[in-house]
């Protein structure tokens, strides 16, 4: 045996006892869940394989295992753009988005990034006013913080990203 330290060569020989059934269901306490087990997998190899829709808009879910309960974890990802007209000292808009795929349980949170700005804007910002399992109402709003200067109505485009279960 090569002590620690050596390189093993095609010279060197190991031996051990391998226990190979031909079947699963020769093995004591046989089936699935058990060789998952003994392999120290246990419910994780259950819970199965991630799905989704990759692309500028889509979603990942996420397969776990939860106090033992099987749940998937979900996020959903976009762009949109959102109209942004004078409105006394701003200028805002709403939109409504849908996601790519429904949150069978809940949406637990959505946030959004503006990539684009509105001529005469100094911090266009977004927010969402409402989410649902299915969608959600994106809120923009554009200001100048220069002294004379206001924005101009114009479009923005968003990004947002959606998490739930």
């Amino acid at each position: 045996m090569p002590c620690s330290g050596h390189l093993l060569t095609p010279s060197h020989s190991l031996s051990a006892q391998v226990f190979l059934p031909a079947k699963a269901e020769s093995m004591p306490n046989s089936g699935r869940t058990v060789i998952l087990l003994n392999l120290g997998l246990g419910d994780i190899a259950l819970a199965g394989v991630c799905s989704g829709s990759l692309g500028t808009g889509g979603y990942i879910s996420t397969p776990m295992i939860i106090n033992g309960v099987k749940r998937n974890l979900i996020k959903q990802w976009g762009t949109t753009t959102i109209s942004l007209t004078v409105s006394q000292n701003a200028v805002e808009g709403n939109t409504s988005i849908t996601f790519p795929t429904t949150f069978p349980n809940a949406a637990v949170s959505l946030q959004a990034s503006v990539l684009t700005d509105v001529a005469g804007g100094t911090c266009e910002t977004c927010r969402p006013t409402a989410l649902s399992t299915t969608g959600a109402v994106l809120r923009g709003m554009s200001i100048s913080s220069n002294s004379g200067s206001s924005p101009t109505a114009g479009t923005v485009t968003v990004y947002w990203e959606a998490t739930g279960y």
